[in-house]
């Protein structure tokens, strides 16, 4: 992890960021369902969301597929500053054995706005053997004019269902790609526009 860049990224449909220390910025358009995926490979996020122009909405993901004995920190701070706006940010880590994550997401909602909407929600999937460290979600509400939520979810896969699939003839880096290529298409199965399989595990990155 050697370098470290600022971008403006007006709702590209998704980044690979791999092997690297990234700081991006992403501010919501009056575009109608923006949806924006970045993916992170043994690498640093520190993404921070802005949302001050009234009537969007827009749904951000964090995706975190941790293979081998890789490591990764994901930072993900919105702030909301404008009426009428709908901002859902899903934050996902898929860990097999030996691998560590770190995530921290915060959403903050500025006083004098209203009929804002907003969700911040972290799920992790965590095979036998990986490490995750998942600050508490934090939800900042200045205004009593929003519907607002936030949450974490943890799914322990346990090693009895690698087992069953290595005795299937998979190998045991097959198996564990299947189980969290599962998990992530039923989380993510609404997001559509690129190939989920290959960016999970294929080593090229991409932007």
């Amino acid at each position: 992890m050697s370098t470290q860049n600022t971008v403006e990224k007006p709702n590209n449909p998704y980044e690979v960021i791999q092997d690297t220390e990234a700081q991006r910025t992403l501010h919501l358009t009056e575009q109608t369902d923006s949806v924006s995926v970045f993916f992170v490979r043994n690498a640093c996020l520190d993404l921070q969301i802005y949302a001050d122009i009234p009537e969007t909405h827009g749904e951000v993901f964090v995706l975190v597929p941790a293979i081998s004995h890789s490591e990764s920190t994901v930072k993900v701070h919105a702030d909301i500053s404008a009426s009428n706006v709908h901002l859902d940010v899903h934050l996902i880590s898929l860990q097999a054995q030996g691998a560590h994550v770190q995530m921290q997401g915060a959403i903050h909602i500025s006083k004098d706005v209203h009929h804002v909407e907003a969700h911040l929600l972290e799920d992790a999937v965590l095979l036998d053997g990986a490490k995750y460290t998942a600050l508490q979600p934090i939800l900042q509400v200045e205004s009593p004019d929003v519907k607002a939520s936030h949450g974490a979810k943890v799914h322990r896969i346990s090693s009895e269902h690698l087992f069953y699939l290595q005795s299937k003839g998979l190998s045991l880096e097959a198996a564990q790609q299947l189980i969290l290529e599962s998990y992530g298409n039923m989380i993510m199965g609404k997001v559509q526009g690129f190939d989920f399989h290959d960016l999970l595990f294929s080593p090229e990155s991409s932007t």
